[in-house]
C-alpha cells in the first residue's frame, strides 16, 4: 500500500529523478513531534529534500490530499514518522521507515541510503 501510496501521490517519481525524499510526518498536538521539529526544520535548511506532512493539512504540497489522507496512504498509523522515498539502481521504488526516537541518528541512515544535500548549508 505504501509504495501505490507514493505512485498515486508522485512523491516517488520525484525521489526517481532526483535524490531520496524524506517525509515528516507530523501534528501540532503531537509533543514528540514538537520535538523532533527542530531537527527536520535542521535537514531541510541545510538542502536536505525534506517533505513535512502536516496531519491537519488540507492540501498536502497540491495534491489536493489531506495530510491524513497521506499519512493513511502511506500506512503512517502514529506521530511523528519518518519516511525516506528512493529509487534502488534498477528502478524499483523504496521506502524505509526511519526512527524517530533517537535524531541524532537520522543524518547518518539519511546519508548512507543516498540522501545529499541539494545545497549547501549556510
Amino acid at each position: 500500500m505504501a509504495i501505490l501510496g507514493a505512485v498515486l501521490y508522485g512523491l516517488a517519481a520525484q525521489a526517481h529523478a532526483a535524490d531520496p525524499i524524506l517525509l515528516s510526518f507530523t501534528a501540532t498536538w503531537c509533543p514528540y513531534c514538537q520535538v523532533l521539529k527542530p531537527t527536520i526544520e535542521n535537514f531541510k535548511r541545510a538542502g536536505y529534500d525534506v517533505r513535512i506532512i502536516e496531519h491537519t493539512s488540507p492540501d498536502i504540497h497540491g495534491t489536493g490530499k489531506s495530510g491524513e489522507q497521506m499519512a493513511e496512504s502511506y500506512g503512517v498509523t502514529k506521530l511523528p514518522a519518518l519516511l525516506l522515498l528512493s529509487v534502488d539502481p534498477n528502478g524499483k521504488q523504496r521506502i524505509m521507515r526511519l526512527p524517530t526516537k533517537e535524531p541524532d541518528k537520522l543524518l547518518g541512515l539519511m546519508e548512507a541510503a543516498g540522501m545529499q544535500r541539494k545545497k549547501p548549508a549556510p
